[in-house]
């Protein structure tokens, strides 16, 4: 892992590693892998998260009330006639008279007595003050005194002038009916109660009036602001929800374009991060249905949330320059491991005026921005001049989108970086936007798709084409191991299942009319395939030239002698052409009908199994024996073969030790027992070899090769015309 994600950073300055990174990542697997079950399920799950929100907006009534009920950091203190006194003090003519008064010389009322049109309305001549004071108590705000800052914001009034007090002390002076709303700090009223004053004018002829739809509320100065945004946007008829609606069908549409249309690792970050941010979004907003959890899980899904769509932005941007394996599992385990602490402290710093969250949080949208945007531009650099244009629109499109995240994140790094409104309004804009130019990279690559479909069908011509030439192929080495016309009282019959279309093993057979002598062998040379395939040719040539033709180099008089220079002339053939790692194995016999005599010779090769069978004339019962032959690395063994034996030479594919051997022997014999009259076929051998040549997938696949010959007056096998396996 640690050599990888060094891999990762030197290919920033190596071409060299850029290109094998760079091919390992293209040579992987099909992009359709990416929809495993994990992947589809994490995009599942967000997806019905997002629908959660959806529904949401249709239930939940989203007025200035409901708003300020939904969120978390601030305090709603009821209703105007239920919390406040009011007082009315004598009339004063003139704003100068009205402006002596202290705050003491207006007493205050019980709150059932605001229901009296008399202290309400002034009288037609004179201007008349209007005292309301509220009293919060400490534990109404206790849970917001760890923070520098709040605000106390008041219900809508009308006035002429109103002058607010805090515990005595006057805050500031409101004019013509504004809104009323004050900051304070709380390290000089942290654990009291809080006594809000307003001293408030009416003009002759006014009426009071106190509006419901904004109660008297504490928050912190974070949430009142974002309150006011709310407000305006209300205002304008769009409601403060629109930017997360707009990003979450931008979210669904990466996910449904993960599902059905494009299974790359491009458009599986694409769908992970722009859901997570998606569900991070309307969880600071209030709209996913969390409050049955607790005052604070919003905080905890909202971090949560936003911080598992920053690890997977990178692995957004790390797929775009194609530099990181297409597995997400480690992925996925990177970001729970950095998102799950980092909601946690969110969630118990939210009181926290000097909470590190901010920070944190801050320091990895710039080392994510600032990664994404320099692998992608160095992956640009390195195939510019490649052709792939619409690659290249896609790597640049990443570096563009990440330039507003890094300015942003750098100022609040940095505060006043950017002081001017404008200019931070124009980077929120473009890093609300940066969303679409993300979607926009995934999309180039995905416009590529046609140009893959045509290349994938010109492959799958060639592989047609390929096949025909590997059956061809087979055919060919097939007439290189035919069985030549034998006597009745020789029967024979194989198995053979190569691992590909042609086998790396090859058998040779060879009566010998004249002297009597059937020679039976099986090769085994390194590899699968074509390779294997055309070196077991060359041995199955080699043999008939020597057999067939009568060309022996060594020229021997002893017959039984030619396995021997036969293996000899192959591994020095193969060692002078191939090298000395071109190994191989040969297992054969020689046959002697005239004498009985069976020659075994094996080089590297499986021990052979005989079975014979002895029938005992005094009691009538025939007794049959299955054994493997011990015989030594390159050396010759001769036996006396009974009438009616059945002799097995295997490849390497079949026995990889004795304990195989072993597994084959116990079942011929169990199969041998099961007979009636013990009589066994080399059909019947055969066939229960072939039960036992069943795949194992923890080993590797290879070529399996087993002759079968017997020894009886006897016509040839029936079976000899059953199809070669493989």
């Amino acid at each position: 892992m640690s050599s990888q994600f060094l891999n990762i950073f030197r290919s920033l300055v190596s071409n060299r590693k850029l290109a094998q990174l760079y091919d390992s990542r293209r040579a992987g697997a099909p992009d359709q892998n990416n929809r495993t079950v994990g992947n589809v399920l994490i995009v599942l799950g967000i997806f019905f998260g997002l629908m959660t929100f959806v529904s949401s907006t249709f239930i939940v009534e989203r007025d200035a009330g409901s708003y300020l009920k939904s969120r978390n950091r601030i305090i709603v203190l009821g209703q105007s006639e239920q919390r406040w006194k009011v007082g009315v003090s004598q009339t004063c003519i003139s704003s100068v008279d009205c402006n002596n008064f202290a705050l003491s010389d207006v007493p205050t009322l019980e709150p059932e007595d605001l229901n009296s049109s008399r202290l309400m309305k002034a009288d037609s001549s004179a201007r008349r003050l209007f005292r309301f004071q509220a009293e919060i108590k400490p534990e109404e705000w206790k849970s917001l005194s760890e923070f520098l800052t709040l605000v106390v914001s008041l219900p809508v009034m009308k006035f002429n002038k109103a002058d607010v007090y805090l515990n005595g002390h006057k805050q500031r002076s409101f004019f013509l009916s504004r809104a009323i709303s004050f900051p304070f700090e709380t390290k000089d009223y942290r654990g009291g109660s809080l006594t809000v004053d307003v001293l408030m004018e009416l003009l002759p002829g006014e009426s009071f009036v106190a509006g419901k739809g904004s109660p008297l509320f504490v928050s912190t100065q974070w949430e009142f602001e974002k309150f006011n945004e709310y407000l305006a946007l209300q205002r304008g008829g769009r409601g403060n929800w629109i930017a997360v609606v707009s990003r979450i069908t931008l979210a669904l549409f990466a996910i449904a374009l993960f599902l059905l249309v494009d299974g790359s690792p491009e458009s599986l970050g694409l769908a992970i991060f722009m859901g997570f941010e998606a569900l991070g979004l309307a969880s600071r907003n209030g709209w996913m249905p969390l409050s049955w959890l607790g005052p604070w899980w919003d905080i905890f899904a909202s971090s949560f949330c936003m911080n598992m769509g920053l690890i997977f932005r990178l692995y957004f941007y790390m797929h775009v320059a194609r530099v990181v394996e297409k597995s997400s599992g480690r992925w996925l385990l990177a970001s729970v491991a950095w998102a799950l602490p980092m909601a946690i402290y969110a969630m118990f710093s939210a009181n926290n005026p000097a909470s590190y969250y901010p920070s944190f949080y801050a320091t990895m949208t710039l080392i994510v921005a600032i990664s994404g945007a320099m692998f992608c531009l160095r992956t640009y650099a390195f195939i510019r001049s490649s052709g792939l244009r619409w690659r290249n629109l896609a790597l640049l499109s990443s570096v563009v989108a990440s330039v507003p995240g890094i300015l942003l994140a750098l100022d609040n790094l940095r505060p006043g970086i950017f002081t001017t409104g404008l200019v931070m309004d124009v980077l929120f804009a473009a890093h609300f936007n940066s969303g679409f130019l993300l979607a926009l990279s995934a999309f180039f690559n995905i416009s590529s798709l046609e140009n893959r479909v045509k290349s994938l069908s010109l492959v799958q011509v060639k592989a047609k084409q390929l096949e025909i030439e590997l059956e061809l192929g087979r055919a060919v080495q097939t007439q290189h191991m035919r069985i030549p016309k034998l006597p009745q009282q020789i029967g024979f019959d194989y198995y053979q299942d190569a691992a590909s279309y042609v086998s790396g093993d090859a058998f040779f057979l060879n009566w010998s009319e004249d002297k009597k002598i059937f020679t039976f062998l099986v090769n085994d040379v390194t590899g699968h395939g074509v390779q294997a395939a055309l070196k077991a040719t060359i041995c199955s040539v080699m043999a008939d030239l020597i057999w067939t033709r009568g060309i022996d180099r060594r020229e021997a008089s002893d017959s039984r002698s030619k396995i021997a220079s036969y293996n000899k002339l192959i591994c020095d053939y193969m060692t002078e052409h191939f090298g000395v790692e071109s190994f191989h194995s040969v297992a054969g016999a020689e046959f002697f009908e005239e004498t009985g005599k069976l020659v075994f010779y094996r080089s590297n090769a499986p021990m052979p199994i005989v079975i014979s069978s002895e029938s005992s004339t005094a009691s009538g019962i025939t007794r049959v024996e299955t054994k493997a032959i011990a015989l030594e690395n390159e050396t010759l063994k001769v036996i006396d073969l009974k009438p009616g034996s059945i002799v097995i030479l295997m490849s390497d594919g079949f026995a990889f030790s004795s304990r195989e051997e072993a597994k084959i022997v116990r079942r011929l014999e169990k199969f041998i027992a099961s007979q009636d009259g013990n009589d066994i076929q080399v059909g019947d051998v055969r066939r229960i070899v072939s039960m036992l040549a069943t795949r194992d997938a923890k080993r590797e696949i290879d070529d399996r090769t087993v002759l079968i010959f017997k020894w009886q007056s006897m016509a040839v096998s029936n079976d000899r015309d059953l199809p070669v396996a493989g």
